[in-house]
């Protein structure tokens, strides 16, 4: 595909994340300026890149509190078996520093004792299903293992002199936090609990942390635990998630998600008085301080601009300080979503972010699928859907069950029913369009990447009238192989997440619910595309459905980048991917 328009809307670096100094006017970004996920910093009148990485990727954790060291992870064509690197300010360069490479390393930004010169990390070493705890001594360069891990994944937070806290990710939906004292080696548990709650360290304060936490609340709430009198009490409270934060030093910044808007909000941490901070409509999806300062960093994106890093401090400047978007395409070339709700089979109300295109005629539409699950369609800028916008075709995003954003009764609805209630969903989405007088019913598509690959897969074999077409990046197709293909380390998630393939029951209900099985409904052309690299959805689950689909002589696409893991680490192979979904849902949307 050709279009000048195109390459514009696509003409942006994508942001992987940042990390401010503590003493300089810089910070450390990962961007794909270079084509590749490469470390860039950051200033006034200074862009400088660090890393010079064609097959790695690479991204910042934190500084060390005097500014003399910079960590960040990198990996290999997308593997996610990270590797912990080291740059030092006294010679200005880098180098690997934990490096196994059969072994994944994983940290915090909170990471560094506070006189620099050592770390915590984790690393699945001596068991690849388990995570471990280690210091590293940075100057002696030699590493003491802490404890051993609880299975699956715990983050280290550093957050006093002889504490570590230990957040263990038992699912998406029930975390508890331990103390670690380093002097003993006894690690006690500060939130015990019953049920699903999630806890998630913000930052420490005094004798406590901030933390978001759902604990006896549906929504999210920023909280403060004091770990002297073992209290946690709310600090701020309402009817939609507090989705990030971060700490400066007279004030705490973070945002809030109202029905797919990033809302921001300003606390005095003497007296807790919060205000409204007002900024352009959009997503945030990360806020970072600057170390001991009221400067806060927020990572947003607008419906007319990609994430872009904004500086935020308290004489109320807001102000973008590394944009990204180089195409100049003028906003009044770009469409605004609207945000609708309509019912489902069950009375449930579903959210959808609604894309109309301009013009008075009726409209083929694509309905975009998030993956996550536990994730959210937002209204952040889509060159994927405002071009198919500028072609006259519209989008539907829905948040169907399982999606954040909406509590956790809601989100918490697929646990253990991927193919279920989320796809029924999506055939009440269809009876939705059907009441948009701008909708052409006869021309609806459906794409998704990774769970939205599945539940596009889903809605082509077990909703198959429905559908002009069909696309998926690296989605499951069997849910019992992909159950049993997934790292190590997540197989103490599946079994709550999806099921058992090795209970007779769960192992019935996985194959009822598997795309494949259902090969002989498919009545559309499908484009499926795959990294060869990836670890959460190996390669077998798009080899496997594309063999039967060509079995049984239906027409598919099928692309594997052999470069690529679980999504794009190179520039070149996301535009390539990009357009060639467009294209394939273009020509058979007009066909």
């Amino acid at each position: 595909m050709e279009d000048t328009f195109l390459d514009r809307l696509m003409l942006f670096d994508k942001i992987y994340g940042l990390s401010p100094h503590p003493k300089e006017e810089l910070y450390a970004v990962a961007t794909d300026t270079s084509g590749q996920v490469n470390i860039w910093f950051v200033g006034d009148n200074l862009r400088r890149r660090l890393t010079p990485f064609v097959h790695r990727r690479a991204f910042p954790i934190s500084w060390s509190p005097d500014g003399e060291y910079l960590l960040f992870n990198v990996d290999y064509m997308g593997n996610e078996i990270f590797q912990i690197y080291l740059y030092e300010g006294g010679v200005d360069w880098f180098r690997p520093f934990v490096s196994e490479l059969d072994s994944v390393h994983i940290t915090s930004r909170f990471c560094w004792s506070q006189d620099g010169k050592r770390f915590v990390y984790m690393a699945n070493r001596d068991e690849k299903s388990r995570f471990d705890m280690y210091i590293m001594d940075v100057l002696a360069y030699e590493a003491k293992k802490l404890m051993d891990g609880f299975g699956g994944y715990q983050l280290p937070y550093w957050f006093f002199d002889d504490g570590i806290v230990l957040n263990d990710i038992r699912s998406h939906e029930d975390t508890t936090l331990y103390l670690y004292t380093i002097s003993t080696g006894d690690a006690r548990e500060l939130t015990p609990h019953e049920g699903d709650v999630v806890f998630a360290p913000l930052a420490p304060y005094n004798k406590g942390f901030f933390l978001l936490t759902d604990f006896k609340s549906n929504f999210t709430y920023l909280a403060y635990y004091d770990v002297v009198r073992r209290v946690m009490k709310t600090v701020w409270t309402g009817e939609f998630d507090v989705e990030v934060g971060a700490l400066g030093k007279d004030y705490l910044l973070f945002s809030i998600n109202r029905e797919g808007y990033s809302n921001v909000y300003l606390m005095e941490l003497d007296g807790r008085r919060v205000k409204r901070v007002y900024i352009p409509d959009g997503v945030v999806s990360d806020i970072i301080s600057k170390p001991g300062e009221d400067v806060f960093y927020i990572l947003m994106s607008t419906p007319e601009r990609p994430f872009e890093v904004y500086r935020l401090d308290l004489t109320g400047e807001f102000r973008r300080v590394f944009g990204v978007f180089h195409g100049g395409v003028p906003p009044f070339r770009l469409v605004k979503p609207f945000i609708d709700y309509y019912e489902s089979f069950d009375g449930t109300k579903v959210h959808v972010v609604v894309y109309r295109p301009k013009g008075g005629d009726k409209h083929p539409v694509v309905v975009y699928l998030h993956g996550g699950p536990q994730s959210q369609s937002r209204v952040e800028y889509s060159p994927f859907i405002q071009y198919l916008l500028y072609r006259g075709v519209g989008v539907v995003k829905p948040n169907f069950r399982g999606s954040t954003g909406f509590g956790k009764k809601f989100r918490d609805l697929i646990n253990r029913d991927w193919g279920g209630g989320e796809l029924k969903d999506i055939q009440y989405l269809i009876r939705y369009l059907e009441g948009l007088r701008w909708v052409d019913i006869d021309r609806i598509g459906v794409f998704g990447a990774s769970f939205g690959g599945f539940l596009t897969l889903s809605c082509v074999t077990r909703l198959p009238d429905y559908w002009r077409v069909g696309a998926e990046w690296f989605g499951p197709s069997n849910l019992v192989t992909f159950a049993k293909s997934v790292p190590p380390y997540w197989k103490r998630y599946m079994r709550r997440w999806v099921g058992d393939p090795e209970d007779p029951e769960d192992r019935k209900m996985l194959e009822e619910r598997s795309p494949i099985n259902y090969i002989d409904n498919v009545k559309v052309p499908l484009l499926i595309i795959q990294g060869a690299k990836d670890i959460r959805v190996v390669k077998q689950e798009s080899d496997q459905i594309v063999e039967k689909l060509r079995e049984k002589g239906l027409e598919v696409e099928y692309v594997v980048y052999e470069d690529e893991g679980h999504g794009f680490t190179k520039e070149a192979n996301y535009k390539d991917a990009m357009k060639r979904t467009l294209d394939f849902l273009l020509k058979h949307l007009y066909r």
